[in-house]
C-alpha cells in the first residue's frame, strides 16, 4: 500500500483475534509489533495501531458468552495482577509494548524483549 499512496499515512485500524485461553495473543501481539517497527525502519509512516478486543464485545450468534477481548467485564471492575513467572498475558505484552514505544529506556526495551521471550515460549508450548 505504501508503494502505491507514498504521500499517505498507515493506521492499523485493526489487529488481533479471539484467544479464550489468552495463551497465544501475547505472542501474536508482540510478533505483529515487531514486523511494524521493521517497516518503520524502512521508513513507511506507520503512525498507530488498535488492538482487536481491548475489552470482550457483544457477537449477534453469541451474545457475550465468548471471551475475545484481552478483559472481560469482570477482569476490569478488579485490580490486574501480573501473572506467575514464565508466564504471560496479552495485557501484559500490550503494556510492555506501550512503554517500550512511548518510553523506550533500557529498562522498558529489555522488559520488552522479557515479555517476548515469554510468550514465544507460551506460544510454541501449545504446539
Amino acid at each position: 500500500m505504501h508503494e502505491l499512496y507514498p504521500q499517505k499515512e498507515i493506521f492499523i485500524t485493526e489487529f488481533g483475534f479471539a484467544d479464550k485461553t489468552d495463551q497465544r495473543r501475547p505472542y501474536w501481539i508482540l510478533e505483529t509489533v515487531r514486523y511494524v517497527i521493521k517497516v518503520l525502519e524502512q521508513k513507511i509512516p506507520v503512525r498507530g495501531m488498535m488492538q482487536w478486543s481491548l475489552v470482550n464485545n457483544f457477537e449477534w450468534n453469541l451474545g457475550m458468552s465468548t471471551k475475545f477481548g484481552m478483559f472481560s467485564e469482570d477482569e476490569l471492575k478488579q485490580e490486574l495482577k501480573d501473572s506467575p513467572v514464565g508466564k504471560i498475558k496479552g495485557w501484559e505484552a500490550w503494556r510492555a509494548v506501550i512503554k517500550a514505544l512511548t518510553q523506550p529506556t533500557t529498562e522498558n526495551l529489555n522488559e520488552l524483549q522479557k515479555c517476548y521471550d515469554i510468550a514465544k515460549k507460551q506460544f510454541e508450548a501449545l504446539n
